[in-house]
């Protein structure tokens, strides 16, 4: 027995000829993005979501009028270039997010990273989602017609299933941000409906233990770097591990505090 698929948000908007715009930290056939884009039975099937991305059509056109995340490992492959096909669509692609300012108008892709765009706390941009989405609101505003945009953090996630509180830290600053610059846009476009909310939480926060209870949060802002890279560059250089001195100079540019 088949079953019609439900219509997502974004096929309805872009049904009712709403422009339409995602723009995430991860890759944008992420599971999130993805579930506003596609119909797929798994949200691990990267490629195929990728693909959909230009069969899942309404009015023969792309359900969205911009993407803005990462993803190139995805839409770049041996077997097609899908960003190849998408300018055969009329966007403008680039690959780089210092390239942002040369987007000039509607419809356009922008994959900045093979999977997910570098974490905050080791971004040249920390607040690299509040710059995408400042962006996409001019993008939006200048094409003149109604539009539904999602944005999702999607790495405060990610930090939280590492348990590691600098790494979510940071990511909520962009969100913070994020959530301002829309904030003032829509008190400045009274029209526009914002919703704000989280799909779960995920890692837990201990504040104490055995009766000590303590936050010092002023110190995340002295972490620079996530403990995978730590890891890595230890795996590389095992040696940093042989003395105190050693380690100490390799913790210099990763913690700037006396260990």
């Amino acid at each position: 027995q088949q079953h019609s698929n439900f219509p997502t948000l974004l096929e309805m908007a872009k049904s009712q000829g709403k422009t339409t715009a995602v723009v995430v930290t991860s890759q944008i056939n992420h599971a999130t993005p993805a579930s506003f884009l596609a119909h797929n039975e798994s949200r691990r099937n990267y490629d195929q979501i990728a693909d959909s991305y230009l069969s899942n059509l309404i009015d023969k056109r792309p359900v969205a009028d911009l993407m803005l995340g990462g993803g190139t490992q995805y839409f770049v492959r041996d077997d097609k270039d899908l960003t190849q096909e998408f300018q055969e669509y009329g966007y403008q692609y680039i690959d780089k997010l210092s390239d942002l300012n040369s987007i000039e108008g509607l419809p356009a892709l922008g994959l900045f990273a093979p999977k997910g765009l570098p974490a905050a706390i080791e971004s040249e941009d920390p607040l690299r989602l509040t710059t995408m989405t400042r962006k996409a609101l001019s993008l939006l505003s200048a094409k003149g017609a109604p539009f539904v945009m999602m944005v999702e953090a999607s790495q405060i996630d990610w930090c939280g299933h590492s348990n590691d509180i600098a790494c979510a830290m940071n990511e909520m600053d962009d969100f913070a941000n994020t959530l301002s610059l829309v904030k003032r846009y829509v008190d400045n476009h009274p029209d526009t409906l914002l919703v704000a909310t989280a799909d779960h939480s995920t890692g837990g926060l201990t504040l104490g233990t055995d009766g000590t209870y303590q936050w010092k949060g002023q110190l995340l802002h002295q972490v620079h770097s996530l403990p995978s890279t730590m890891a890595k560059l230890i795996i590389a250089s095992p040696d940093v591990l042989n003395d105190l001195a050693a380690f100490s100079t390799f913790l210099r540019p990763h913690i700037s505090i006396a260990i």
